[in-house]
Formats: structure tokens, C-alpha cells, sequence
């Protein structure tokens, strides 16, 4: 248990390294039909690097929020 917990830690660890390298400062994430698409420790990362999350957003949504703010939706953290 110890072990997967360690790998999930460090794969958390990674995405949030990529998102932070982005520049980014406020991430918006699409509702997801998975029930948790983003965990609490990912959370946590991502605020002490002072990156807001903004979750839950309708997928008929994000085009509007995107043209809003003049931000490109991607898919993937690559």
C-alpha cells in the first residue's frame, strides 16, 4: 500500500511539475464523468505554487470561458 501510494504521489508530483512549467496560474478543468477528475493532494500541489483551480466546468461551457479570456482548451497536460 505504501508503495502505490509513493507512485501516486510522484505521478502527481510530475503533472503538476508540467503544469507549473506551463506558466499557468489559474487551471479550469471540465467536468469529468469520472467522479473525482483531479484529487485532493493534486489540489494541495497545485495551490502551494499558487495555481487556482476552477472545477467542474460544463462542457458547453468552455468555449465561451475560452474566447472569454482568450485561452486555448487543450486535452492533455503534454
Amino acid at each position: 500500500m505504501d508503495r502505490l501510494l509513493k507512485e501516486e504521489r510522484k505521478h502527481i508530483v510530475g503533472l503538476v511539475k508540467k503544469v507549473v512549467a506551463s506558466g499557468v496560474n489559474v487551471l479550469l478543468l471540465q467536468k469529468s464523468i469520472l467522479r473525482e477528475a483531479v484529487s485532493d493532494l493534486a489540489l494541495h500541489f497545485l495551490a502551494k505554487k499558487g495555481i487556482m483551480v476552477i472545477k467542474d466546468i460544463d462542457r458547453n461551457e468552455v468555449d465561451f470561458i475560452s474566447r472569454t479570456i482568450n485561452a486555448t482548451p487543450v486535452a492533455h497536460i503534454d
